[in-house]
């Protein structure tokens, strides 16, 4: 008997533990739901850019300018954004080994980037393949303008730089001959296709068209062969590095022929390299509105300034705004489906939504892209000065 009650205490007592430990796990499994549901959404998106090398000045600025835009994003939004940045190189294989890595391993529905037409370029057919979204602020080449496919950029395209840098020469500065020397890329190849069309069109005319190539470092048996036609202006469609290299080393040779180039060549480094022969150099780039008359413009300037010491340049401004849309679209895209987004349906959302930014509205049409102007820069006392003229 006593043995008998001994076994149903136990018995009672294992009961009694099992229940505890039941009743502790249903409150902790409680707790963790409940602090799951409290916890924000975290959005992984991926940035691929040139953070290294050459080009790295356009990486970091659009890097400034998409931290930014997070920051501000994550104070409010009830969803919070992750940017995974991956190092271009400025070379189609790293820029693809980059794609693969935040598709395959990150999936991320939406890259930022690239800057660079050609890296752009390479990396379309496995976006498109994937259906992963690639939104530029940078890339401006004109055989990027495809219909319904997963490109998108905010940065007008080459055409309309083209179009301002040969009106400028011809009626402006009065030029009637151009010698265009071109970087063998898609980006030089197609601005010396437009370019010729546009000054032709206004009733100049091209003496000759060269190319030189990526990463060439000695430019002075072509400018002896540019120098000989005596152009009254040379069109330098290029990477900043070689661009500054050849303002160099035109001026040193005594040619006196205006220079000028596309956004391509907007960069502190142009001045840093070429040093006083980049005085009176000419570039294509868009524009900012100004900034008193903007506020949202003139508090990411000051958070720009506190932030990097430094002014922001307009591709850390586009940059900031294409972060903008995206954090829209996904706000678009959540309502729709109460779940997770897809580059899919994130890409139908792109092309109905609208957004105003800081430099302008953003408003897609057939071919990804928005239709705004380039203006004309001058490098004057040893910086980077809008051209105002009629």
């Amino acid at each position: 008997m006593r043995q008998q009650r001994s076994t149903l205490f136990t018995i009672l007592i294992m009961v009694v533990t099992l229940n505890l430990v039941f009743l502790t796990s249903c409150g902790k499994a409680e707790k963790e739901s409940e602090k799951k549901a409290e916890e924000p959404k975290i959005i992984e998106i991926g940035v691929i850019g040139p953070l290294t090398g050459e080009g790295a000045t356009y990486g970091q600025a659009m890097k400034m300018g998409i931290e930014i835009a997070i920051e501000k994003i994550n104070e409010t939004s009830p969803f919070k954004f992750k940017a995974l940045y991956r190092d271009s190189k400025l070379t189609p294989k790293d820029a693809i080994g980059a794609f693969n890595y935040l598709v395959n391993s990150e999936k991320v529905p939406v890259i930022l980037g690239a800057a660079g037409s050609s890296i752009s370029l390479s990396m379309l057919p496995f976006a498109n393949e994937k259906k992963v979204i690639l939104f530029s602020s940078i890339s401006t080449a004109d055989n990027l303008s495809i219909e319904n496919d997963y490109f998108f950029r905010n940065i007008p395209p080459n055409k309309n730089q083209a179009k301002t840098a040969a009106e400028f020469l011809k009626n402006k500065l009065q030029k009637e001959t151009v010698t265009i020397f071109y970087e063998n890329n898609d980006y030089g190849l197609n601005m010396d296709k437009i370019f010729t069309g546009f000054f032709t069109g206004v009733g100049g005319k091209i003496v000759d068209s060269i190319a030189y190539e990526s990463g060439q470092t000695d430019f002075k048996s072509l400018l002896a062969k540019i120098k000989q036609n005596e152009p009254d202006a040379i069109f330098i469609p290029g990477t900043y590095q070689e661009v500054a290299i050849i303002i160099k080393q035109a001026r040193e040779m005594g040619i006196k022929s205006t220079l000028i180039s596309g956004d391509g060549a907007y960069s502190p480094e142009v001045i840093n390299i070429a040093g006083e022969a980049a005085e009176g150099f000419y570039c294509t780039l868009m524009g900012l509105p100004d900034v008193e008359s903007n506020l949202e413009l003139k508090e990411f300037t000051e958070t720009f300034k506190k932030k990097h010491n430094s002014e922001p340049n307009v591709y850390s401004a586009y940059s900031y705004d294409a972060m903008r849309f995206v954090h829209k679209a996904f706000e678009e895209c959540l309502k729709e489906s109460q779940g997770s987004c897809s580059g899919e349906k994130l890409n139908g959302i792109f092309y109905k939504i609208s957004y105003k930014g800081i430099v302008g509205d953003i408003v897609f049409n057939k071919f990804g892209e928005v239709d705004s102007p380039y203006i004309i820069y001058e490098i004057k006392g040893g910086k980077f000065t809008p051209v105002k003229y009629e």
